[in-house]
């Protein structure tokens, strides 16, 4: 029973082995305890750890979070709200031109007097919507012009 109380206490860092090595069922020399999977961390690693992951995670924070320091944020939340409306238009000009091509496309290829017909009303259609999501994205840039400009 003492031998067991020994190992913790050298298990914690508390006591060392005394000069007479006592042997231990599990660890048949001094080396091998040392260079055990399972022998605890020394107690000042642990802290060392532990400051370095706070050091690692504080280190991975993006700069962006940081307010830049003549800047107001009303004039950073428009700004970024205009761009991201500039953004969207951008998308929808995109997708228009996609369906546009499409129905062109199978314009071509039309073989009822009907189908012809809704194609050309679905082309016409797309064709108002692409000019409006434009005039949309002109706005949307002169806006963006305005509120992203540095005071």
């Amino acid at each position: 029973m003492a031998d067991l109380i020994l190992f913790a206490r050298v298990l914690q860092g508390s006591a060392e082995y005394p000069s007479q090595h006592v042997q231990h069922p599990f660890f048949s020399d001094e080396k091998a305890l040392r260079h055990a999977s399972n022998f605890p961390v020394p107690r000042l690693i642990r802290p060392m750890r532990i400051a370095l992951a706070i050091v690692m995670l504080l280190a991975l924070v993006p700069a962006s979070f940081a307010q830049p320091s003549g800047a107001t944020p009303g004039a950073n939340k428009r700004c970024d709200a205009a761009e991201k409306r500039i953004a969207r238009e951008k998308k929808d000009v995109a997708t228009t031109l996609e369906a546009l091509g499409r129905e062109r496309k199978a314009r071509e290829t039309c073989a009822t007097r009907s189908g012809c017909a809704r194609i050309d009303d679905n082309i016409a259609t797309l064709e108002k919507r692409h000019h409006r999501h434009e005039v949309r994205l002109v706005r949307s840039r002169n806006d963006a012009l305005e509120s992203c400009r540095p005071s």
